[in-house]
């Protein structure tokens, strides 16, 4: 039996933030995407806020939390919180005081504020869409700008066999002169370049990476509900339309996984025989709560459930959990576990028949 979880933690300390956001009005629905710096990120806690995962550097995790927001909404009011203060507590006490996160409705935006943060020495966590994120937007240098632009083209590269990473510095190199020639400060002193004449002029990944910092609509910043993330550039030439924000699923290298073999054979399409397995079940739910891999108080969104039965066939039985779900605070019963799968076996035994 293998598990692929999500790991989260229910519990959280009240801990003071460097930049606490609670003077500043955040929006009531949590953005889509955090983007989070910190030294003590790692495979163990790479997955705290969800499952949809990218490592952006080493240090640096992009964090997709649209299949999670209604969870974390539920989990702030049962904490009597806000979600930006849930979100505060959580990330000091995983990642301690010293961590910087961004949450924007797009991943590149929150890149920018990240750069721009990192540059002006700022700490704590940073909304986009508060004030306080609008104002530090509204100063971001040309320096971060490049910067971000530089980490974006090296996922293209890494990602595509064909990207042509000679041509996109050279474009990019050819920017930057136009940039001092002009003597411009900031970004903002260009905002009124559209796409296509950035496109005309440098190139098209330029020009989808500058829609994203200026030209984003609303639909665009939010109707991207589907997975893997797939956010498409705001021109309207064919020829980049299609350009893809260049997401990588991030895949924990260390699944927690256990293996038993049963006493007896397991005959196929018959439900009697869940009195056969259930026990035994049990005892293995409680063997993979204490699994090295798993830390206590992480939380699964899926199990998968692998049984070969006397004819060697092999069936993979996936247990899912509507709400992120804390196993550890069931242990020695597990009675939502069970119960969920009860009904996968359920249909796989059926589907047998």
């Amino acid at each position: 039996m293998s598990l692929n979880y999500s790991a989260q933690n229910k519990s959280a300390t009240s801990m003071s933030s460097l930049l606490d956001l609670q003077t500043y009005s955040s929006p009531s629905t949590l953005p889509r995407y955090l983007i989070l710096q910190s030294e003590k990120l790692c495979a163990f806690n790479a997955q705290c806020f969800s499952p949809q995962v990218m490592q952006w550097s080493d240090d640096t995790f992009l964090f997709d939390l649209g299949a999670c927001a209604k969870f974390w909404h539920l989990q702030a009011r049962k904490e009597g919180k806000d979600w930006i203060e849930l979100f505060q507590d959580l990330i000091e006490k995983h990642y301690g005081a010293k961590s910087l996160a961004v949450f924007a409705s797009h991943p590149w935006q929150a890149l920018l504020l990240l750069k721009h943060a990192q540059e002006q020495k700022i700490r704590g966590t940073i909304v986009f869409q508060s004030p306080f994120g609008r104002r530090q937007f509204q100063g971001l240098s040309w320096r971060s700008w490049f910067s971000a632009f530089e980490e974006l083209s090296s996922h293209w590269k890494e990602q595509r066999s064909n990207f042509d990473d000679g041509a996109l510095r050279s474009q990019i190199a050819r920017m930057q002169r136009a940039v001092k020639r002009l003597s411009l400060q900031s970004p903002w002193e260009l905002k009124k370049a559209t796409p296509e004449a950035m496109a005309k002029r440098f190139s098209s990944k330029i020009a989808d990476a500058w829609t994203w910092t200026f030209f984003l609509s609303e639909s665009d910043k939010t109707d991207q509900l589907e997975l893997p993330l797939s956010l498409p550039g705001g021109n309207s030439d064919s020829q980049h339309s299609a350009t893809l924000f260049p997401w990588k699923a991030w895949r924990n290298p260390v699944q927690p996984s256990i293996r038993r073999v049963l006493d007896h054979a397991l005959p196929a399409a018959s439900m009697k025989y869940w009195d056969q397995v259930e026990q035994a079940l049990l005892e293995d739910l409680d063997r993979l709560c204490s699994h090295p891999a798993w830390q206590m108080g992480e939380l699964v969104t899926l199990l998968r459930w692998e049984l070969v039965l006397e004819s060697m066939k092999s069936v993979v039985i996936e247990i899912p959990f509507r709400h992120p779900h804390n196993m550890h605070a069931e242990l020695g019963a597990h009675r939502s576990t069970l119960f969920q799968a009860y009904f996968a076996f359920e249909k796989a035994m059926q589907d047998l028949v």
